[in-house]
């Protein structure tokens, strides 16, 4: 056994995945999966349940599986067994993210609905008394 430094070339022959490229880790490359194989692994690896393949893929497709499944998984998640808890639906972390998007890009038209309710029922009330 060589004692002493290592250089960044003895290390990365030792453990490829640390190799440095400009002083940053290199991240490894995940494979590229069809929308078909995602699904696959959410439901035999994942344990989620997927009752509509088509409209799961065609959600995989729009969104994109970091954004829609990354993004929604903690709240049905265990990091633990690193599969979902039993029960969770894919059409469960679909609509969390509708949710989510219709929140921060559509206007609350709760207030108006109120304020116009009051008005409605102010006048009523005056008139009618």
């Amino acid at each position: 056994i060589k004692m002493g430094k290592l250089s960044l070339e003895e290390i990365a022959n030792c453990v490829p995945s640390l190799y440095m490229e400009n002083n940053m880790p290199k991240k490894a490359v995940k494979p590229f999966i069809t929308y078909s194989e995602q699904l696959n692994v959410l439901t035999q690896k994942k344990q989620l349940i997927i009752s509509d393949l088509s409209y799961a893929e065609g959600k995989l497709h729009d969104i994109g599986y970091y954004s829609l499944i990354d993004g929604y998984k903690d709240i049905f998640y265990n990091p633990m067994t690193r599969t979902y808890e039993k029960g969770t639906n894919f059409t469960d972390i679909a609509a969390l993210y509708e949710f989510d998007e219709n929140r921060h890009t559509k206007p609350i038209r709760t207030p108006n609905i109120v304020m116009l309710y009051i008005r409605e029922t102010h006048m009523v009330m005056y008139h009618y008394g």
